[in-house]
């Protein structure tokens, strides 16, 4: 136990949560397997599990992180029986019910044609902005880092960097609201 103890006080957080996704893999693989009733399912679900979980647990100290892994591949596998129920059910071959037209989910032309505009306006606006604005901003709306990771790389206090992140999104904003 000692030794299990002492390699963990060396290892980042990342890697802590790492760890213990691997040496609970197979519980929780088993666990999903039960509840899907479908191993390749399991497995999809795991690995959405192990995305969500490091996500969430990343910006956050979780002290009982097992328990929230378990957790998640519940919720995961319990949504995969619900919406297998409900596909199940509207695409049953019934010949009383009449075909359901589903509308396609793709963007329309002018959707598409708006947001090549909004996104050219704001590759252009990214071209005038400073150099540690522009990367603030692309840390944090892009890659989703927090403000005191932002702090870290740019090498600025986190005050500074709230209001890289807050100007640089500000004049994003501006941008997009100017008529063309």
């Amino acid at each position: 136990m000692t030794r299990y103890v002492d390699m963990e006080q060396g290892m980042t957080a990342a890697e802590r949560r790492l760890r213990l996704y691997l040496v609970s893999r197979a519980k929780l693989l088993g666990r999903a397997v039960r509840l899907t009733g479908d191993g390749s399912i399991a497995e999809d679900l795991l690995q959405d599990a192990w995305l969500r979980f490091d996500a969430a647990a990343a910006g956050q100290a979780q002290r009982e992180t097992l328990p929230y892994l378990r957790t998640v591949v519940d919720n995961l596998s319990r949504d995969w029986r619900r919406r297998r129920s409900v596909q199940s059910s509207l695409f049953a071959d019934n010949a009383d019910t009449p075909p359901v037209d589903v509308p396609s989910l793709d963007p329309s032309p002018e959707s598409q044609a708006i947001a090549r505009d909004e996104l050219r306006a704001l590759a252009a606006l990214f071209e005038t902005m400073p150099v540690r604005m522009r990367r603030a901003v692309e840390m944090h709306r892009i890659e989703g880092a927090t403000l005191t990771q932002i702090a870290e790389r740019l090498s600025v206090s986190v005050t500074t960097a709230h209001g890289l992140v807050a100007e640089g999104v500000a004049r994003c904003r501006s941008a997009l609201r100017q008529p063309k």
